[in-house]
């Protein structure tokens, strides 16, 4: 299964084992050991960093790109073994030479056990075969299984391995084609969006098609029209049958005809604009409450509503600026000073340290400047928060991850328990994707532990 936390935790037993930091680990048995000369770690990454390039996100209200600081990129620091390191195409194709050769490096030398490697290609999970399948399409790419960190797929009816991932602004994509020798991997910075996801995989089957020996079935029209002209116009298609494939793809009447409005200019998509234009606070409460605490929808960008085509991948919510950008929110936050919002507590009360079992320490605090609550999350955020309704804050984030708020949520809401028959605050829920929930005085360990 996919699990970011299960290789963090894998990283974390080679620590212990070794009695050393996973990324010691790393470049001595696979950097070192496969000439990977020109890779490094995100916990090592500067801003003044020369070689590394820029990440973007995208604000879909505003139509423009917004670049990040590179330093964005030691966010992942604790969970490393998920995914942190930074690399270019000489060094990936290294890497894939070492898949290519079942463990093997340039010199011919054995890095990993091949069996053990093996191991990491063989189906864990079973999965959809995939929407594009024949005969809709000229070409069949599906994903059956899924196995260790790796995606089995058949394109063509050849097999082969993949995996995508993006991080804050950078995406990646990797192929192996084993019964062909084969390794494609595509390296772009900018939002992960499922523009971006078909982009990649758009590139990895017309380079797969070139060096299979087969006639590429996409060209330059076809891939940025994609799944058009293939997908069929619901008035050829029987009500069953239509029924059947907009259930499969997500498919509906409203985002079919936006899509095919895609194709006649990037222009006028990018054109249409999403604004929560109200005046009153109740209608603001409302819109921002329905975009981003209780629909799950909301986490999809504009470009995902519009392409709901999904191929392999996922819809990259983090790494596109929702319509609710910096200065609405900061319109919400004036409209509550203007009523004077308070709580029906003192601020007091929900001060404290909150701690949760995989996703670590919230302190909670009064600041002694300003007297208003604040929070701190790490590397994840910290700002003010905000009193809005009954135990429930409008938060900021005011750190380089400022980005991720618009996408993930901006209310916090704390809840009482009775503890020897008094009312106490003692659980806050801070808006993950699906809302962690943290626990006060559950106190874990400050931050990576040393051997």
């Amino acid at each position: 299964m996919y699990s970011n936390q299960m290789f963090t935790l894998a990283g974390y037993v080679a620590e212990y084992l070794k009695e050393t930091d996973w990324a010691s680990l790393m470049k001595e048995r696979v950097l070192d050991a496969l000439n990977m000369t020109s890779s490094t770690f995100c916990e090592h990454i500067v801003e003044r960093e020369e070689g590394v390039a820029h990440p973007y996100v995208y604000n879909f209200s505003g139509n423009y790109y917004i670049r990040l600081e590179k330093v964005i990129l030691r966010v992942v620091d604790l969970p490393s073994p998920a995914g942190a390191i930074v690399s270019n195409s000489v060094d990936m194709a290294k890497w894939l030479k070492f898949h290519i050769a079942r463990g093997k490096n340039e010199k011919g030398e054995q890095v990993v056990d091949t069996d053990l490697l093996v191991d990491t290609y063989r189906p864990n999970n079973v999965f959809p075969s995939g929407p594009q399948t024949r005969p809709l399409f000229p070409v069949a790419d599906t994903m059956p299984t899924y196995a260790s960190g790796w995606a089995n797929e058949m394109y063509r009816g050849y097999p082969k391995v993949y995996h995508d991932g993006s991080l804050g602004g950078y995406n990646s994509g990797i192929s192996v084609f084993h019964t062909g020798n084969i390794g494609i991997v595509t390296l772009i910075n900018g939002p992960y969006t499922q523009d971006a996801v078909n982009g990649m995989s758009h590139i990895h089957s017309y380079a797969a098609d070139l060096l299979l020996g087969e006639e590429p079935w996409l060209n330059v029209s076809t891939a940025c029209s994609y799944p058009y002209p293939w997908y069929p116009p619901s008035n050829t298609l029987g009500n069953g049958f239509q029924t059947t494939l907009e259930r499969k793809f997500g498919f509906n009447r409203s985002v079919r005809k936006a899509a095919k409005e895609d194709i006649r200019g990037r222009k006028d998509r990018l054109s249409i604009r999403r604004s929560n234009k109200v005046s009153q606070f109740g209608a603001e409460r409302d819109t921002f409450m329905n975009h981003n605490v209780h629909s799950k929808v909301s986490n999809l960008s504009l470009a995902d509503e519009r392409r709901p085509f999904h191929r392999s991948g996922h819809a990259g919510h983090l790494h596109t600026v929702r319509t609710n950008t910096k200065f609405e929110v900061e319109k919400l936050i004036h409209a509550i000073r203007q009523r004077n919002v308070q709580t029906n507590r003192p601020l007091t009360d929900y001060a404290g340290m909150y701690g949760h079992l995989l996703l670590g320490n919230l302190t909670v605090f009064i600041d002694d400047l300003d007297g208003n609550l604040h929070y701190d999350y790490g590397l994840f955020g910290r700002g003010v928060l905000h009193p809005y309704l009954e135990d429930t804050f409008l938060f900021t984030m005011d750190t380089e991850m400022w980005y991720l708020y618009p996408a993930t949520g901006m209310f916090m809401q704390f809840f009482p328990s009775n503890r020897d028959g008094n009312d106490v605050i003692d659980r806050v829920v801070f808006p993950t994707d699906n809302g962690a929930l943290f626990e006060r005085d559950l106190k874990l360990p400050d931050g990576r532990r040393k051997p």
